[in-house]
């Protein structure tokens, strides 16, 4: 996984889409607006949240004489390039695996360096119009002055919200583990059965997404993981049930935007019956 990046927004100009959801009509773009060279000459139904697991990088830097953490700053600019992609199209909602609970555990020259560049990404985010920024994780291992600071980003670009603008939900996984999420959701549910604000026979399914949602995201419809691993390596564990996962053999960052369009492309073509027969 990698630190997030620089977005550039100089060709934003789209209309806000409402938030994806299972009952809305599929959105589809023409090839006119993402590339030629991109996009087959048909429409291509896109997902409203997409996922990414940016997995490579160590693997990229070491093939090439390289240092990890060259492998990550060549990551950031990748992960720019795919985000612009997204932001181009109007996905609505993007987060970004950008370290779990495990990482953290890596030489201390690395996280220190990840933790680094996260905070200078994060002070550049805060003085951009069109992106709406939030943070999920853990927040034991990240320094005091880093989480002060996605706080802080979090809370001045809540307020984002142009209707005649495209606004990005941008969401980036730090110290995060999906088994752990949802121990702290079942932990939150138990003190309100405790305390009596909750009753124990109202805890179902649908009560536990709305404690689990309050604090984190929705469910992706596309899950894109790069560096030829076939797992989701404890990542969004509950709101991943009926994801679309697409497993790319390619290291993150070589991971260029005709293969994003490819990822979204193998999306359009799945029929998603969430377990039904239609």
């Amino acid at each position: 996984t990698v630190p997030f990046l620089l977005i550039r927004q100089a060709e934003m100009g789209f209309v806000l889409q409402s938030s994806f959801t299972r009952s809305r009509r599929p959105r589809v773009c023409c090839c006119e607006r993402f590339s030629p060279n991109q996009v087959e000459e048909n429409s291509v139904q896109l997902p409203g949240h997409v996922a990414l697991i940016p997995d490579g990088n160590g693997r990229w830097a070491e093939k090439r004489g390289l240092s990890r953490t060259e492998g990550h700053s060549a990551g950031s600019r990748t992960l720019e390039k795919v985000v612009n992609s997204c932001m181009r199209l109007e996905i609505p909602q993007v987060t970004v695996f950008v370290c779990s609970t495990e990482n953290m555990n890596r030489p201390p020259r690395e996280v220190s360096v990840l933790m680094e560049l996260i905070s200078e990404v994060v002070q550049i985010l805060e003085k951009k119009p069109l992106v709406r920024f939030k943070w999920i994780g853990s927040s034991v291992h990240i320094p005091e002055v880093l989480r002060k600071r996605l706080d802080t980003t979090t809370k001045m670009t809540s307020r984002v919200n142009n209707p005649h603008e495209y606004v990005l939900q941008l969401t980036m996984a730090i110290d995060y583990g999906g088994r752990a999420e949802i121990a702290d959701t079942a932990r939150r549910l138990a003190v309100d059965v405790r305390d009596g604000k909750l009753a124990a026979e109202a805890v179902d399914e649908q009560t536990f997404d709305e404690y689990l949602r309050s604090e984190s995201v929705s469910d992706p419809d596309l899950i894109i993981r790069t560096g030829g691993q076939k797992r989701v390596s404890n990542f969004l564990l509950w709101q991943s049930a009926y994801s679309e996962i697409y497993f790319s053999d390619t290291l993150w960052p070589d991971f260029d935007e005709e293969q994003v369009a490819e990822a979204f492309r193998w999306y359009g073509t799945r029929k998603r019956t969430y377990g039904l027969v239609k």
